[in-house]
């Protein structure tokens, strides 16, 4: 199945869900950032939960022009900026 990403509001209520590609690129992209950054932090096997403060640093690690072109990133960055004003969150969990 793979990692699935769900946007929620502050009460976590669900706003949108969807999951990395077939070939695990975003996945892929988080076990290849620095150690120091969030994005390094996703779990393949549990759960990770961004909040909102969380989610504006994460946007600014996957907002590289190297990244743009992966149509995950976009959907994460898309949920990210969807959450922050609502106090969200973002949810992955991994399989």
């Amino acid at each position: 199945m793979g990692l699935s990403v769900h946007v929620e509001d502050l009460w976590h209520g669900r706003l949108d869900s969807f999951c990395d590609d077939a070939e695990n690129s975003f996945m892929a992209l988080c076990r290849g950032m620095p150690k120091d950054t969030l994005c390094s932090g996703v779990s393949p096997y549990g759960e990770t939960l961004f909040n909102s403060i969380q989610l504006e640093r994460l946007v600014q690690e996957l907002n590289h022009p190297d990244h743009q072109t992966n149509p995950v990133v976009a959907k994460v960055i898309e949920g990210a900026l969807r959450a922050i004003p609502r106090t969200g969150y973002l949810r992955f969990i991994g399989d």
